[in-house]
């Protein structure tokens, strides 16, 4: 909050104004001081003059001392604009033609020539984020995203550009008058607040008070989009036949909207030299319409991947970390329809370093970040963040989509998106790799927890369901297939020491049809009947199942047992079935990813 009274000094020529972090309203007002900052910064390395005289005083005081001519500087560079070209595939209603091109595409194999339309348009200048964007292609994509948020957003409507037209035609920022003597003669006064200043403001609440702020914190509202990372979300759609993947199904993806992330500072100097860092990063090119470190499949999940990307994918354990720089995010959800900027969703996320590794392990456990299945991802975050078990809602994916979403078809399943069933193999590995680990370090003492460590009832269950549902798809592969399995081992059984994979088709259509049988009968199965397929089918191969008369948790066919006869629990072990037929039927081998990288 600026401070008043004694501490707001004014004459004719100067303006002071004092904030205390600390004490500013929202997340929108510190994003908007340390974009204050982050701008002053970039104009003193671009030898930009008049400036402001800034002061950091314990505490979180920022104290700031304006001349009227850097004051004008300051938001004429702040709201500097440009006039480029711009090229369209259709005519623009109301808006002058600059010329008509011919411009050669490819279009797969083929070149085609295609006419345009040229026409001029005013953009955001963004000079101040043009030195601390990448100089290549990934670069030039963050610098358009930041201003078509800006189009979509703040300024929505062709009514509220007007003082970017002004810097267009190289005139000051006409408004900063009126800003400078509200500042000088009523300090501490407020003032009504709109959409354009605070995002998500209505004008008024539903009694009809209106939503104001004073002068002092609605300036800093003018800042917040330099300094507030940028997402856009992806909406998908599942498309009938594509003959350019040859699969029946594929995902067609569009641009959903556009979600601004405002952080709760702690500390600006330490925020903004890790902002500048993410700015400034280096991202593989690809063609992406968009930076591809933007998209983002959840609103939700924007300020978990700018925080994991901050921190280099890692979580401090040492000290407080980066929870001395930012709390939690609050995240703005906006999509603009016609002229209206519709606010959809909005919502305070607060973080912590159990959250955040969960994150960190789903989308970068080497480091660095990897494609994943929507489906699972999306699933996956929004239970990390409800606080609920990994694999809640799953079982109401398997019943919206088709199977060849989940069961591996070399001509049904789609080409391009990664493969569910990929992603739970690696997950249902993992978990049986930590119990495996728990398992030895509880047999041998080593340990370091007091007692013996308990094991996730959950992730035992997930862990054996899946050992057993793989036995049943080997044993029935060696069944089926017995001359086509190589060195007379399935897939399943293959490991790197082995070598290249080499399958036939005979082995792929019957691991196709053992997995989508049993994942077709299992998924229509209710009740009783799903303790009658489990023993019936999946358990009528010998399996192995420990017995311990002396240890519960280490007897595995008690778990499996009382799974079995418990609703709840059967209606579990039917979910863990199926997401480990998902895992078993996925097969890529040397020869596919040949063709593939030939394409």
């Amino acid at each position: 909050m600026a401070k008043k009274a004694d501490d707001h000094k004014e004459t004719q020529d100067t303006l002071e104004l004092n904030y205390i972090l600390g004490h500013l309203p929202s997340a929108q007002h510190k994003t908007g001081l340390a974009g204050l900052i982050f701008l002053l910064d970039t104009m003193e390395k671009r030898k930009i003059h008049p400036l402001p005289e800034v002061s950091e005083e314990s505490g979180g005081v920022w104290k700031f001392r304006f001349t009227r001519e850097s004051f004008q500087k300051v938001f004429d560079e702040l709201y500097d604009a440009e006039t480029i070209e711009v090229e369209s595939p259709t005519k623009w209603n109301n808006a002058d033609l600059i010329e008509i091109r011919e411009k050669v595409t490819d279009k797969g194999n083929s070149k085609k020539t295609e006419k345009v339309f040229v026409y001029e348009v005013v953009v955001p200048k963004g000079a101040f984020l043009k030195g601390a964007l990448p100089a290549d292609d990934e670069g030039g994509k963050k610098l358009k995203l930041w201003r078509d948020m800006l189009w979509a957003t703040y300024r929505g409507k062709p009514a509220a550009r007007g003082v970017y037209n002004e810097r267009a035609g190289r005139n000051p920022c006409s408004f900063a008058d009126n800003s400078w003597s509200a500042l000088q003669k009523k300090p501490g006064a407020g003032e009504q607040l709109a959409g354009s200043l605070l995002l998500g403001a209505e004008g008024s609440n539903a009694e009809g008070v209106p939503l104001k702020g004073t002068f002092e914190e609605n300036l800093l509202l003018q800042f917040a989009h330099t300094a507030c990372p940028l997402f856009v979300t992806r909406a998908f759609s599942v498309k009938r036949g594509n003959k350019e993947n040859h699969s029946t199904y594929s995902v067609e993806w569009t641009e959903g909207g556009f979600v601004l992330v405002m952080p709760e500072i702690v500390d600006i100097r330490k925020y903004l030299a890790r902002y500048a860092k993410w700015l400034g990063s280096q991202t593989p090119t690809t063609r992406h319409f968009r930076p591809f470190s933007s998209l983002i499949d959840l609103p939700e999940e924007s300020g978990l991947e700018f925080l994991s990307a901050i921190t280099e994918r890692r979580v401090e354990k040492q000290g407080r970390g980066f929870f001395d720089t930012v709390e939690g995010v609050e995240y703005y959800y906006m999509v603009k329809k016609g002229n209206s900027v519709n606010l959809l969703a909005s919502a305070y996320v607060p973080l912590s370093p159990a959250t955040l590794d969960q994150y960190n392990h789903l989308v970068a456990p080497q480091g660095s970040k990897k494609p994943l299945n929507f489906l699972f991802k999306t699933c996956r975050i929004r239970n990390m963040l409800d606080g609920s078990p990994w694999y809640t809602g799953m079982e109401s994916i398997f019943e919206q989509y088709p199977t060849e979403f989940f069961i591996w078809s070399r001509e049904g399943s789609p080409r391009n998106t990664p493969f569910f069933g990929q992603d739970i193999h690696r997950h249902l590995k993992s978990i049986a790799e930590k119990i495996q680990i728990e398992t030895e370090a509880n047999t041998m003492g080593t340990n370091t927890h007091a007692g013996p460590a308990g094991i996730d009832r959950d992730e035992r269950l997930a862990s054996k369901t899946r050992s057993i549902v793989r036995q049943f798809v080997i044993s029935e592969l060696k069944e089926r297939v017995p001359k086509d399995l190589p060195a007379g081992k399935t897939h399943l059984e293959w490991t790197k020491e082995d070598g290249d994979l080499h399958l036939s088709e005979g082995y792929r259509n019957a691991l196709e049809k053992v997995c989508s049988g049993a994942f077709l009968a299992l998924r229509g199965r209710k009740g009783a009947d799903i303790a009658e397929f489990f023993t019936g089918t999946l358990c009528a191969h010998p399996q192995f199942l420990r017995n311990s008369s002396k240890d519960g948790e280490k007897d595995d066919y008690l778990l499996i047992a009382q799974s079995l006869v418990d609703p709840d629990e059967r209606e579990k072990i039917k979910l863990f079935a199926m997401l480990a037929l998902s895992a078993c039927s996925y097969v890529y081998t040397k020869d596919e990813q040949e063709k593939t990288e030939t394409k």
